[in-house]
């Protein structure tokens, strides 16, 4: 818990009336102030509101209401997750390189042309290079949830971990390993330094 919490670049709190009883919450969320790491309060009760030490410990901060089950897939929430958490990373100046269809010697062409600028990419562009990755049954859910090249790029600075495969799972619906896996490849991809 620790190690994972010192190697955070931000640490989401999900808070509960059970996260707030929890001792190893309350540890892991104390070591994160002391630390000086951002936390990104999520609220997962409705009817219910953080007191005493939790309370005390998020202040003012605004939280992200996840206490609704439709919450994420309304769309709006999972975006805005997404981007309160990319906020806290200080990616460095880079430029995208384009996703290759692979094979060997000159001319492979990319398989998208707009990830020349993939931060840029709207829904419907992010829809086309799914289903040109062999990802189109995720357009649908993709397009519900407005996820763009910004959430991508936000998905990219998370990097290759078991919370992204997790989030993936969770918040867009990639069930299937192989598909996780084959979604993390395109995106660190489209993502990676020339």
């Amino acid at each position: 818990m620790a190690a994972a919490v010192e190697g955070a670049k931000v640490v989401v709190v999900a808070m509960s009336g059970s996260y707030q009883m929890s001792a190893n919450c309350r540890l892991e969320a104390e070591f994160a102030l002391t630390l000086h790491k951002p936390i990104v309060p999520l609220m997962m009760e409705s009817q219910w509101r953080p007191t005493g030490w939790l309370g005390l410990l998020l202040g003012a901060k605004l939280y992200i209401d996840l206490s609704k089950p439709s919450a994420l897939t309304a769309g709006g929430k999972a975006r805005e997750l997404i981007k309160e958490v990319s906020q806290h990373y200080h990616p460095h100046k880079h430029v995208s390189k384009p996703v290759s269809t692979g094979g060997s010697g000159e001319g492979v062409a990319p398989t998208h042309e707009i990830v020349k600028n993939a931060r840029t990419m709207s829904v419907d562009e992010v829809g086309k290079l799914l289903q040109e990755n062999g990802l189109n049954q995720y357009q649908n859910t993709f397009r519900d949830l407005g996820i763009d090249g910004e959430v991508l790029f936000a998905l990219s600075r998370m990097g290759h971990t078991h919370e992204t495969a997790d989030h993936l799972n969770t918040v867009f619906g990639v069930a299937k390993p192989t598909h996780t896996l084959k979604m993390m490849r395109m995106i660190s991809d489209i993502f990676s330094l020339n």
